[in-house]
């Protein structure tokens, strides 16, 4: 029985690691999740696809009347980055912020680099995050990655 409970803790921990919210501004943040449960998927409204030549942004806004709370922060949506490829791995993160939120993606041009795709995330709260995904699919959020696109 300990030789189970100390497997069960040893699968946990990386988990909860992973959750670990990235704080972008006062009234905003993000969660990096490697997969969503279908009620969060069955939550949000349909998605709105983003695209920049092969980067590929769904994002998806919760249900204010469903969507997940943690104390004070709300779940805004799911924002889901990619490759049009089949068979990859998205980044993928839930966007929590303070105030009600109207989740908006928009693609912007490359400023420093014409192989990079560049992005914009805007709350509707005031607050605007710049998403940057690399040649090499490394995805920052306002200069923080936050992951790679995998095949």
């Amino acid at each position: 029985m300990k030789i189970y409970l100390g497997f069960v803790f040893m699968v946990a921990v990386p988990f909860a690691l992973n959750a670990s919210p990235i704080q972008l501004s006062k009234g905003a943040r993000i969660e990096v999740v490697e997969s969503l449960s279908t009620k969060e998927l069955w939550n949000a409204t349909t998605p709105t696809v983003t695209e920049v030549a092969a980067v590929v942004v769904d994002s998806r806004m919760f249900d204010p009347e469903a969507s997940p709370k943690d104390g004070k922060w709300r779940g805004c949506g799911i924002v889901m980055i990619g490759t049009s490829d089949l068979g990859i791995q998205p980044v993928t993160f839930r966007l929590w912020t303070l105030k009600k939120c109207e989740l908006k993606v928009s693609a912007t041009k490359a400023s420093n680099s014409q192989s990079d795709a560049h992005f914009t995330i805007n709350t509707g709260t005031d607050e605007m995050f710049d998403v940057r995904i690399t040649s090499d699919l490394k995805v920052f959020v306002d200069d923080r990655l936050i992951g790679r696109i995998a095949d």
